[in-house]
C-alpha cells in the first residue's frame, strides 16, 4: 500500500511511525523547504504544498495512492486539500481510504486566537487524572477543576520537545496582536553590545499598549541603532517604539525586576 500525507507535521509526524510497516511507500507534502532533506533520511519522499504553489508531481502520487493522510490546518474560507484536489480525488476510479487527522492541543490555550504549526508560543494546559478538583477557598474553574490545570506559563515546540518561555501574564497586547517579550528580548541580545534587555507593555491610547524596552548596553550602543535592528527583523507590532539604555535595569522592592513597574517608571 501506497500512503500520501497532505501535511507533515507534528500530528502526521506521530501517525507515520506508529503506521509507517503498513505501507510500502510514504510521500507527502511540507511547506519549508528545509524540511526536505530531514524527511528524506526518513525515507519520506516530499513535495511543496503552500499557499502559492504546489509541486506538479503531487497529484500523480495522490493517485497512486491507497490511503490518504490531510493534516493540514484550514484555511480562512476553504480547506487547502479539497480546494485543489478535491474534484481529482473524486474522479479518480479506485478506492482509497481518506483520513483527516489534526489536533490544536499541542500548540496550548491561545483563547480564540489563529493558530498553526508557525504559532510561536502558546499557553500550557495540563488535563490529568491527577490535577487537584480546584482552589480553596477561592474555586477558579478557568485556572483549576475538572480534570484541567491551566497555569500562566507559556511554551514552545522544540526538535527536543517543548520548551516554556515566558508568562501569559508578560503577553503585551498591541492592537489585538499578542507580544511575548521575552522573543524580542532574545532579538535584543543579539545586537552586539547588549548585555541585558527587558521588553515590557505601556498603555497606548491607539494601540491599547505598545512596546518598549530598557537594555544594558555598551556606551557605544546607540537607541536609534537597536530601534532599526528591530525595525528591520520584527513585525510591525513587534518592534519597540522606545529603547531607554540604563545602567542596570531597575528592581522593585524585593530585587526583582517587574515589567509592570517598568511600564510606570517609562510611561509613553
Amino acid at each position: 500500500m501506497n500512503l500520501f500525507a497532505f501535511g507533515l507535521g507534528y500530528c502526521a509526524r506521530h501517525f507515520i511511525p506508529r503506521s509507517g510497516n503498513s505501507f510500502d511507500a510514504i510521500a507527502g507534502t511540507v511547506r519549508a523547504p528545509a524540511k526536505c532533506e530531514e524527511l528524506a533520511s526518513e525515507n519520506i519522499e516530499t513535495f511543496a504544498f503552500g499557499p502559492e504553489h504546489e509541486d506538479a508531481a503531487i497529484a500523480e502520487r495522490v493517485a497512486l495512492a491507497d490511503v490518504i493522510l490531510v493534516s493540514v490546518p484550514p484555511g480562512v474560507s476553504a480547506d487547502p486539500v479539497l480546494a485543489r484536489f478535491g474534484h481529482r480525488i473524486a474522479s479518480l476510479r479506485r478506492q482509497q481510504t481518506i483520513i483527516y487527522l489534526s489536533t490544536i492541543g499541542v500548540y496550548g490555550d491561545t483563547r480564540g486566537e489563529w493558530v498553526d504549526e508557525t504559532t510561536p508560543a502558546s499557553q500550557v494546559r495540563v488535563r490529568s487524572a491527577a490535577v487537584g478538583d480546584g482552589y480553596f477557598p477561592g474555586a477558579d474553574e478557568m485556572k483549576l477543576g475538572r480534570g484541567v490545570f491551566i497555569p500562566d506559563d507559556l511554551l514552545t515546540e522544540t526538535t527536543n520537545g517543548f520548551r516554556i518561555v515566558g508568562r501569559l501574564s508578560d503577553v503585551i497586547n498591541v492592537a489585538g496582536k499578542k507580544v511575548n517579550p521575552a522573543e524580542v528580548e532574545a532579538h535584543l541580545l543579539r545586537f552586539s553590545g547588549v548585555r541585558q534587555a527587558v521588553v515590557f507593555g505601556r498603555e497606548s491610547a491607539l494601540r491599547n499598549e505598545e512596546i518598549a524596552a530598557c537594555v544594558v548596553a555598551d556606551v557605544d550602543v546607540r537607541e536609534a541603532d537597536l530601534l532599526e535592528f528591530c525595525r528591520s527583523q520584527l513585525s510591525g507590532w513587534q518592534a519597540p517604539k522606545q529603547i531607554f539604555i540604563v545602567d542596570a535595569i531597575p528592581v522593585n522592592e524585593r530585587g526583582k525586576i517587574s515589567r509592570r513597574d517598568l511600564a510606570r517608571r517609562f510611561p509613553a
